[in-house]
């Protein structure tokens, strides 16, 4: 018997590529640009090739492009030998991109679950393929991934016999202020940021921050190719007061 596993970041490894190609951000994740959707229309939906699903675009107008996450978690116990079934809601966000030209647009989203919500200003065309983005967001730590209980991200919500699990990147977290520049040469991605105090719920606004006690967040990223086989290789720093975060990822 055969099984096909698919790892994450699926979609970049099998492009040899980062995650932005299929994004708004530029650190991934969220709503996709043009590229994201036609590869998502072929390779995700349920019904592969139908007219409805790839015509879909999210363009409203020639400016502005919306799109969302929903996701559910069905749970099924045998007690008794009773069947029971329970749905709990694990992401409801809504997206919207404002195209203001070429170069630079504005995004915002909104999580209907939890209240929280992000919202920045991308320029791009910048030299060696360069972007700046400010608003608020999270800092790009580690990987972007979907699921919130991976202890990459923020682990499960509810512990079990354990006191802390996971980094610090729970669902609940604020996004912060932010400034990040990034670069994109050849096979090599380069982003820094610095962003007020937010781990922890410290954040008060970033008033009464020195420069020193804000959040300096370092990333790298090498997509390697062998003829057909891809590779992907990262590391992230991150430095807020005394706390420090360090980590690779990679596939």
């Amino acid at each position: 018997m055969s099984v096909l596993l698919n790892a994450l970041p699926r979609f970049a490894l099998q492009e040899g590529t980062s995650c932005n190609l299929c994004h708004v951000d530029p650190n991934g994740g969220s709503l996709r640009n043009d590229y994201g959707i036609t590869v998502a229309s072929s390779e995700l939906s349920r019904s592969q090739g139908s007219d409805r699903i790839a015509n879909y675009t999210g363009m409203i107008n020639e400016h502005l492009r919306v799109g969302g996450d929903v996701r559910f978690l069905n749970y099924n116990t045998i007690d008794e030998g009773q069947l029971k079934s329970a749905f709990f809601p694990m992401q409801a966000d809504i997206a919207g991109y404002w195209q203001v030209n070429e170069n630079v647009g504005v995004f915002a989203e909104q999580d209907l679950l939890r209240g929280q919500n992000e919202a920045w200003l991308l320029w791009t065309g910048l030299p060696l393929n360069g972007y700046v983005k400010a608003g608020k967001d999270l800092p790009a730590y580690g990987l972007n991934v979907d699921d919130h209980t991976s202890f990459i991200r923020g682990g499960n919500i509810r512990k079990k016999a354990l006191q802390y699990e996971g980094l610090v990147f729970s669902p609940y977290l604020s996004p912060p202020g932010i400034v990040e520049f990034g670069i994109n040469v050849g096979n090599f991605n380069f982003s820094q940021s610095i962003s007020n105090q937010f781990i922890n719920e410290s954040s008060s606004g970033g008033f009464g921050e020195y420069l020193h006690d804000k959040a300096f967040t370092t990333r790298l990223e090498w997509w390697p190719a062998l003829g057909r086989i891809n590779g992907f290789l990262g590391g992230t720093i991150l430095q807020q007061d005394i706390i420090h975060l360090s980590g690779l990822f990679g596939g």
